[in-house]
């Protein structure tokens, strides 16, 4: 009996252990893709604040999407090609902050300097103007860049953006290579039961698609910790900043239970902003780019389509 019960614990403990070992096989060799596929679908070119990061998807009309808090050029690029918002007619820019992957910090740590690299990178891309998107914790670059360059913003569009002095905590992020691997294996681990959610209950397939590539656009942590720090320190920095500069059309968007970036901020963007337009997504929190993809997704191309001053000098526009 006892060396029955002994084969049936080894044979468990087999199971378990190949079963790890075929988890962790399967994170590296996740992560690892993740990390060649960064070098293949980006460019770095060297503008006159330093060298930025950047990739492009679309074509029409130059649209620069600012990517939120942690995050890269991938996560629109993922983002814009699960929901094949990429045919949409825009041409989309979409740059690394600083910080983030291969744009070094040194050239962009607050949100002014970000601004004036963005104004750099569309120098080098021959874009005379464009709209911006500020999504989350890209919404004080946005900011400023319409501040900073109004003859280079024909319309912003703030998404669940961060536009007032917000103070998030630093504590619970990984503070040793160990930690930040963990971390990197739990978004694994999510991004896995993201697909078989997905699976298993078809009406929310598509949001399951985004939020793994959303995920996605976070791994390695590693390869974005500089930004994320910087991010997190810049957003308890911001002042009074003269939101009654800007004068292009805008579209601020925010859902109402949003825990992350308070509503009323985006009322008092839409106070100062004259002429702003404001969508309040009812119900909607943070993760409204995942769950609310599609939606937002029309009422951004909608409203660009609606200002032809967003068409850029032709003469200048790749």
């Amino acid at each position: 009996m006892l060396r029955w019960l002994r084969g049936i614990v080894i044979a468990i403990g087999i199971v378990l252990v190949g079963g790890v070992v075929t988890l962790l096989v399967g994170f590296g060799l996740w992560r690892s893709g993740i990390q060649r596929e960064l070098l293949t679908k980006s460019s770095v070119v060297m503008t006159a604040r330093g060298p930025v990061e950047y990739a492009e998807i679309g074509r029409g009309p130059a649209v620069l999407i600012v990517h939120g808090t942690p995050g890269g050029y991938d996560e629109w690029l993922n983002t814009l090609e699960a929901t094949h918002a990429a045919n949409d007619g825009f041409r989309y820019i979409l740059p690394s902050r600083p910080g983030y992957l291969r744009t070094p910090l040194p050239d962009g740590a607050t949100p002014a300097e970000q601004a004036d690299l963005l104004a750099a990178l569309l120098d080098e891309l021959h874009v005379r103007a464009g709209a911006i998107i500020g999504v989350s914790g890209g919404g004080p670059a946005a900011l400023q860049f319409a501040i900073r360059h109004p003859d280079r913003c024909t319309a912003l569009v703030l998404e669940e953006a961060v536009v007032r002095s917000l103070h998030e905590p630093a504590s619970n992020l990984p503070t040793s290579t160990l930690a930040a691997d963990f971390r990197d294996f739990e978004i694994y681990l999510m991004y896995e039961a993201a697909d078989l959610y997905g699976l298993s209950k078809p009406r929310y397939a598509e949001a399951m698609t985004v939020g793994r590539a959303q995920l996605r656009a976070t791994v390695p942590y590693s390869l974005r910790k500089a930004g994320l720090l910087n991010d997190l320190a810049q957003e308890g920095r911001i002042g009074n900043w003269p939101l009654s500069q800007i004068h292009c059309p805008t579209l601020i968007l925010q859902g109402t239970a949003d825990q992350n970036v308070p509503p009323a901020d985006a009322k008092y963007a839409h106070a100062q902003i004259a002429g702003s337009q404001l969508e309040e997504l009812q119900g909607a929190d943070h993760l409204m780019v995942i769950f609310r993809a599609r939606q937002l997704s029309a009422i951004i191309a909608s409203f660009l389509r609606s200002h032809p001053e967003t068409h850029p000098d032709p003469i200048l526009a790749r």
